[in-house]
């Protein structure tokens, strides 16, 4: 306050703009995995990622590389 009694504060001070997320609206978060495994011969194998209840199949990308993408909530 000044010697007036008058407050210089900025205007708008004392108001708050917090924003609340949309609880409708799903956050993802996208989570790129570049595996390498050992070499192991067969055209059996399988690649999988499992986070809680999320399995991803992860794709052969050549020699002992694997690859996996997916939308994770954030």
């Amino acid at each position: 306050m000044n010697a007036a009694g008058d407050d210089d504060g900025v205007e708008g001070e004392g108001t708050t703009n917090s924003s609340m997320p949309d609880p409708l609206v799903q956050n993802t978060t996208v989570v790129e995995f570049d595996i390498t495994v050992p070499a192991y011969v067969s055209d059996a194998l399988e690649v999988r990622v499992t986070w809680s209840d999320f399995a991803i199949a992860a794709e052969w990308v050549g020699d002992e590389l694997w690859s996996a993408t997916a939308n994770l909530p954030g």
